[in-house]
């Protein structure tokens, strides 16, 4: 995961090799030697077949279309061999009989999907942890010192990252290629079990979930703090026009 998004458009014009795929989410590239690779709109460049060398040309070639870049980079990875015989995919190890185009955009797909829940669950942890630590401090002294501003920050950043995921991680919804062929869509499925996509996507709803809950608790407090705070306003100001009308009759 390279960047927070890449301009396909862009890409296409910027990446060597025989277009295979294309259409707004992806862009799925054949080179003259047989490799592949593919790149996603939501950050992510996967390679199939292509060593270290080739994949920092490509890298150096894709940058001026990353939008947002990152300072780390998540990375997965899986070996595959081609032999014949059924697709089989064991831990960490996928066989296909062949390097046909569908076996190989699902593979990319499963692999681009498992580097975006690693992306997004480390940000989800280190919300969940930042709001746990505020938690912990009303525990001890039942005291909030989360102050309003920086209590929108956080919410704003929860936001961003569940709009995010809304974008992003409805592309878990099976490949339409695997839809029409059952071979791929046991692939894919075999995919999806190698890889826990589907337990790692709802554990990490869950984290946002109880990162929401928790903000919705010291919403609760600072509006309460301030309610509070103005209706000690409201008595001081009612005390102050008592006693000065008082002074002023006697």
């Amino acid at each position: 995961m390279l960047a927070r998004g890449i301009d396909i458009r862009q890409a296409a014009c910027c990446l060597p090799g025989t277009v295979i795929d294309r259409n707004s989410v992806k862009l799925h590239l054949q080179t003259a030697a047989g490799q592949h690779l593919c790149v996603f709109n939501y950050g992510v460049m996967v390679f199939v077949g292509m060593n270290l060398r080739d994949q920092g040309h490509y890298l150096e070639k894709i940058k001026p279309c990353l939008q947002d870049p990152l300072g780390d980079h998540p990375e997965e990875s899986i070996e595959l061999k081609v032999e014949p015989g059924p697709c089989r995919v064991l831990f960490n190890r996928l066989t296909l009989p062949e390097l046909h185009p569908n076996y190989i955009d699902v593979l990319m797909g499963s692999l681009a999907h498992s580097v975006v829940l690693d992306r997004y669950t480390s940000i989800a942890e280190t919300l969940l942890k930042e709001t746990n630590r505020y938690t912990d401090q009303l525990e001890v002294s039942g005291r909030l010192s989360l102050g309003g501003t920086r209590l929108v920050r956080v919410i704003a950043r929860v936001m961003n990252v569940k709009n995010r995921l809304a974008a992003n991680l409805s592309l878990l919804d099976n490949n339409d290629l695997t839809w029409e062929d059952e071979v791929l869509y046991r692939l894919d499925k075999d995919l999806r079990n190698t890889f826990d996509l589907n337990e790692r996507n709802r554990y990490l709803r869950e984290q946002l979930a109880h990162v929401k809950e928790n903000l919705e608790l010291f919403k609760d407090i600072m509006q309460h703090r301030e309610s509070t705070f103005l209706e000690w306003i409201i008595i001081a100001l009612i005390l102050f026009e008592v006693v000065h009308t008082l002074l002023e009759k006697f």
